[in-house]
């Protein structure tokens, strides 16, 4: 079932099946009704809403009212170190 010309990514399907969420190439979230009878058809996509262009995963809800997308924020930070028991080392070292 084809309901785009363009290229798509990040195909999502409501819970009950009903309408297929997806990104259309200009990084627009975009909405087709479907319907499975008599015969599978979709309907024309229509656009929601546009999504950051650096959109990586994109998450619908079971009813389709809410989306989660995970966006790069930056550049990858540096390591973090936890230091456990930090005031025992303190006083150990202020011994010596």
């Amino acid at each position: 079932m084809n309901n785009a010309t363009q290229t798509l990514r990040a195909r999502r399907w409501r819970g009950d099946s009903r309408e297929q969420f997806h990104v259309a190439a200009d990084g627009t979230l975009m909405a087709c009704d479907v319907t499975a009878s008599p015969a599978p058809t979709a309907g024309k996509p229509h656009a929601l809403f546009a999504l950051p262009r650096d959109g990586t995963t994109l998450l619908a809800s079971p009813d389709g009212s809410k989306f989660l997308v995970f966006v790069s924020v930056g550049a990858p930070r540096t390591a973090l170190t936890l230091v456990q028991s930090w005031s025992a080392q303190l006083e150990q070292r202020q011994e010596k």
